[in-house]
Formats: structure tokens, C-alpha cells, sequence
């Protein structure tokens, strides 16, 4: 994944990228995931989610769990992590509805999830995180 380019979910997948969170970020609002997933499914994803590589936080002296598991990322398998640091209940929302999907003979949501690197890799991630929540907050 390059900067100021927007991928997929699945390119980075089948590249072996991995998604992980923030330890202490906000807690996933099950209202809020509810409301992510009728949207994703009645509009589809309207802006990329924003992350940053995983050995960044880390380095930063941040706690990085895989999104999935749960399990807290060491510096040893960072590389293959990829931090949100904006849409969380969207991943997770569109993960639901992938989930859901399973249970169905046609799939119902076709959905694709998209990706970008912050725009300002100067800033700090601690920082970072301070002003999206901000904004989104609003």
C-alpha cells in the first residue's frame, strides 16, 4: 500500500495484511455498528477508512490488537498489521455483514471495503487519533 492511494480489503488481504486497533480507543457501540451495516449495505462504503502501519504504533509506544482475536500485536508480526485509526464500527460493520453472507445460498452484501494511509504521516498517531475523534465527534 503506497500513500495517497486507496486499496481494498482484499488486495490487502491477499497480500497477508492484517487489521488491528488501538488498545483504549473507543469501544465499539453495538447501535452504532447496527447503524454502519444498514448503511453499508444501502450506500456502500462513502469515504476510506484511514490507517497507519502497525510497527508505527508500536514504535510510538502504543498497544496494537489484531481487530479479529483480539490479541495484542508484538513487534515481531507488526508488519503484517495495518491500524485503523478511523472506522472501527465501519470495519466492523462490514465484517458482520460478510459474516452474515455466510448464512446465505447468494450473498447480499457485495460491499467492498477501502483503505488509505493518513494523509499526514508527520503527525504522531496519539494525535492523530485525538483529532479524527474530534472531527467525527462534532
Amino acid at each position: 500500500m503506497k500513500r495517497f492511494e486507496i486499496v481494498t480489503l482484499t488486495s490487502l488481504v491477499n497480500e497477508g495484511k492484517k487489521i488491528a486497533r488501538l488498545s483504549g480507543n473507543r469501544d465499539l457501540n453495538e447501535k452504532i455498528v447496527k447503524a454502519k451495516m444498514k448503511s453499508l449495505e444501502q450506500y456502500g462504503q462513502l469515504i476510506p477508512a484511514v490507517v497507519v502501519d502497525a510497527t508505527d504504533a508500536i514504535n510510538q509506544g502504543m498497544e496494537v490488537i489484531d481487530f479479529t482475536t483480539s490479541d495484542v500485536i508484538g513487534k515481531e508480526e507488526a508488519m503484517n498489521y495495518l491500524v485503523l485509526v478511523d472506522a472501527n464500527h465501519r470495519y466492523e460493520a462490514h465484517c458482520r455483514l460478510l459474516k452474515e453472507n455466510e448464512k446465505l445460498d447468494e450473498p447480499k452484501y457485495l460491499g467492498e471495503f477501502y483503505l488509505m494511509y493518513a494523509l499526514n504521516a508527520e503527525l504522531e498517531i496519539a494525535k492523530m487519533l485525538s483529532e479524527i475523534n474530534i472531527s467525527t465527534n462534532s
